[in-house]
C-alpha cells in the first residue's frame, strides 16, 4: 500500500513536471513568434517607383498608386523627387493653419507679418506681393490617414481660384477657413503628391502636386523627370 501511495506520488510529481516543461517551451516558442512577426511588420517597405511622366492620361493618373498605409511607413527623405497618385476622401479640414498667405513676387517666399522683402527689389520698385492657398487636409484611402497641404498653383480642378474666393468671402482673416474650402470635406478625389520636407519628428506629410479627377482638356507635354 505504501509502495503504491509513493508511485502515485512520484507518477504525479513527474506529470507536473512535464506539464511545466511542455509550459515553458510554448512560452519560449510564443516569444519567439512574437519577436518574428514584430520584426516583420516594423520593416520598411521597399517601393518600386517611376520617376518618369507618363505620356497616356490614365497611365499617368495610376502612376505609382501606393496606399497611404504603406507611404506613411516610409522615410520621406528617400522619396523626395517621387509623385504618388492615390485616390482618396476628405476626411476634414485642417482648422489650424492659416487658409492662405501672401508671397513674395520675386521669390515666391512667405512674407511675415505683411513685411515685403527688401532684398528681393530694387530701391524704388513697388513690391506685389501675391496670395496663395496653404490650406491644408486631412485625406484617407481606407489604409491610413495623412495631412497634405494645397498651395495655388496646384489646385487647378479642387477649388476655384484664390482671387475669386477673396472677392467672394467676407471675412478675409486667413485664420478663418471659408464655407467654400469646408464644403470639400467628405468629397473623393484622385491627388498626385509628393512628401513634404520633414520638420521634427511625427508621421509623413504630403504636398500636393495635382489633382486628378478628370483629364484635361489639353494634355501636357511629356518631360523627364518628377
Amino acid at each position: 500500500m505504501l509502495w503504491t501511495k509513493l508511485n502515485s506520488v512520484n507518477r504525479h510529481k513527474h506529470d507536473r513536471y512535464k506539464d511545466l516543461e511542455q509550459e515553458r517551451r510554448l512560452k519560449i516558442e510564443f516569444f519567439k513568434f512574437r519577436v518574428y512577426y514584430n520584426e516583420s511588420n516594423t520593416s520598411t517597405p521597399q517601393l518600386e517607383v517611376r520617376t518618369e511622366r507618363l505620356t497616356e492620361w490614365e497611365q499617368e493618373r495610376t502612376r505609382n498608386r501606393v496606399v497611404l498605409g504603406t507611404l506613411l511607413q516610409i522615410d520621406p527623405n528617400t522619396q523626395q523627387r517621387v509623385l504618388f497618385t492615390q485616390e482618396v476622401m476628405i476626411l476634414r479640414i485642417d482648422n489650424t493653419q492659416d487658409w492662405y498667405y501672401q508671397k513674395c513676387d520675386e521669390c515666391g517666399g512667405k512674407l511675415r507679418h505683411g513685411f515685403v522683402h527688401g532684398h528681393c527689389h530694387q530701391y524704388g520698385t513697388q513690391p506685389k506681393p501675391e496670395k496663395s492657398y496653404s490650406f491644408k487636409l486631412i485625406m484617407t484611402d481606407g489604409t491610413g490617414n495623412a495631412a497634405i497641404t494645397c498651395f495655388r498653383q496646384h489646385t487647378d480642378g479642387l477649388i476655384k481660384d484664390i482671387k475669386t474666393l477673396l472677392e467672394e468671402v467676407t471675412d478675409k482673416n486667413p485664420e478663418i477657413i471659408p464655407p467654400q474650402i469646408l464644403a470639400l470635406e467628405n468629397t473623393r478625389h484622385v491627388f498626385q503628391f509628393r512628401f513634404s520636407k520633414p520638420v521634427g519628428k511625427g508621421p509623413p506629410t504630403f504636398v500636393l502636386q495635382k489633382v486628378m479627377d478628370h483629364i484635361p482638356s489639353i494634355l501636357p507635354a511629356p518631360a523627364e523627370g518628377p
